[in-house]
């Protein structure tokens, strides 16, 4: 099995009525050494436009709906990984 590198983002008195736009939102506001570049994808149950917007608008680099398959998934991690930010932000689901 490969190993995967993993980087803790430090969050101090995070709220559990948080969604997770407002989450990503308070991750881009960390400084790089806290995490606040950390990839994230957006795997939601809504597939609309305006959702992928606010995703983006959020901090998420990329944006699925589910239910979304495996092969999918690691798709967009991998594009996410081997893509720069902009490019990866561009990337419509399907």
């Amino acid at each position: 099995m490969q190993n995967v590198n993993t980087q803790n983002v430090e969050m101090q008195n995070v709220n559990t009525q948080m969604d997770g736009y407002m989450l990503m939102q308070q991750v881009r506001a960390l400084s790089p050494a806290q995490g606040g570049q950390v990839k994230a994808i957006a795997l939601t149950a809504y597939a609309g436009d305006i959702n992928y917007q606010q995703a983006m608008a959020a901090g998420f680099q990329l944006h699925l709906s589910k239910p979304v398959k495996p092969e999918k998934l690691l798709q967009a991690i991998a594009r996410l990984f081997h893509t720069s930010s902009a490019a990866a932000s561009s990337i419509m689901p399907q």
